[in-house]
């Protein structure tokens, strides 16, 4: 659920930017990232504000409570497994026509326009999926803190996240795994 919220939010944010480009929309989307969690510290009523959501439930199994340890391991196999969910759904949608027109929007958006790529509903895509898996890092996150709150996510978890990006290499995914590590 977290996961189709952060969709359905990352897609209304898209939905004013898809006309720029490059660097701008980089820009702009980390306004977006920064005016929300903004938002979020002063709407005490959603958010409770800069106290945050405290007593969030760590995951459990079938209902079963577990210990803090074992509540630890069974974080570390969900984000493991998601891990793994995660690069079996990018390696299939590389070799897709949406991952091809990912591909040639990185490399020449204006190119691949011209051969035809619907650039607002490549970007759309890009956004929704994207978004969709940061909400689901955001619940996995909370589970294993146990507590969020708006300053949890600041613009340099943002600038952090692109240098693990930027430092692997764009579309390699071993080496985005080790510009994570």
């Amino acid at each position: 659920l977290g996961g189709l919220f952060a969709m359905i939010i990352g897609i209304m944010i898209a939905i004013p930017v898809l006309r720029l480009r490059g660097d701008y929309l980089a820009i702009v989307t980390l306004a977006f990232g920064e005016i929300f969690r903004i938002v979020m510290e002063n709407w005490n009523a959603l958010s409770f504000g800069p106290s945050g959501i405290a007593n969030i439930p760590r995951p459990t199994l079938f209902g079963l409570d577990f210990s803090l340890q074992q509540s630890t391991n069974l974080t570390y196999y969900i984000i493991l497994a998601f891990v793994v969910i995660t690069i079996f759904v990018v390696r299939r949608l590389e070799d897709s026509r949406l991952g091809r027109s990912w591909v040639a929007m990185r490399e020449d958006e204006i190119a691949s326009e011209a051969m035809g790529i619907d650039m607002q509903k490549t970007k759309l895509a890009a956004f929704a999926l994207s978004t969709f898996w940061a909400g689901v890092a955001g619940v996995i996150f909370a589970g294993k803190t146990t507590f969020i709150n708006p300053a949890s996510f600041t613009m340099w978890e943002s600038i952090l996240v692109l240098c693990m990006v930027v430092l692997g290499g764009m579309g390699s995914i071993p080496g985005v795994i080790s510009g994570a590590l």
